[in-house]
């Protein structure tokens, strides 16, 4: 808070500082690393070409270039992030399903959640650009990233009772091997 009053800047202008330094380090910065590292190994640099080519399903939207998804390798890293991202918001709903907020590893997981659902904010304009011409409806992107944070909780609480369960079994064979082998 000090640094927004000392250098007179708004709230909206450093949470969008922060969007960019969020998919600027997820994504640009480490590529730039290995585009250079590939040129320090090869000494050959790579050459990027920028085109612009009409796209023929929207001919008549000027900005028809701009809703083309070219999967490139600065892409990979963040929807990597993105992923991770949305399944430990799911796998961190699932334990606290599971734990009702009782245990310490409850709350560790809720604050874990907390952290996670910020990353998910600050990438949330990434995500409606890769959607493409889907990008104009945010309500689907928000319904898509709930129904599947929710998926990954009901997995995790499902393969916790799974999991469970087969350990209840496995305990009790291990008690009624240890009686079968001390009567005999």
């Amino acid at each position: 808070m000090f640094e927004m009053k000392w250098a007179n800047i708004t709230l909206l202008e450093w949470y969008r500082n922060e969007q960019f330094y969020m998919i600027g380090a997820t994504g640009v910065y480490p590529t730039a690393v290995l585009y250079m590292l590939m040129k320090l190994i090869t000494g050959k640099g790579i050459h990027f070409r920028l085109t612009s080519k009409q796209t023929e399903a929207c001919s008549n939207d000027k900005f028809a270039d701009l809703y083309v998804v070219r999967w490139v390798p600065l892409l990979i890293p963040t929807i990597a992030v993105l992923v991770v991202n949305v399944t430990a918001v799911g796998v961190a709903i699932g334990k606290v399903a599971t734990s009702w907020m009782s245990t310490d590893q409850g709350q560790h997981a809720m604050l874990g959640m907390v952290f996670n659902v910020w990353i998910l904010v600050l990438l949330y304009p990434f995500a409606l650009g890769i959607m493409g011409h889907w990008g104009k409806k945010p309500a689907i992107l928000f319904f898509m990233l709930v129904m599947s944070i929710s998926t990954v909780a009901v997995m995790y609480v499902t393969f916790l009772a799974t999991y469970t369960e087969w350990s209840e079994i496995a305990t009790s064979l291990g008690k009624a091997g240890s009686l079968a082998g001390s009567s005999g």
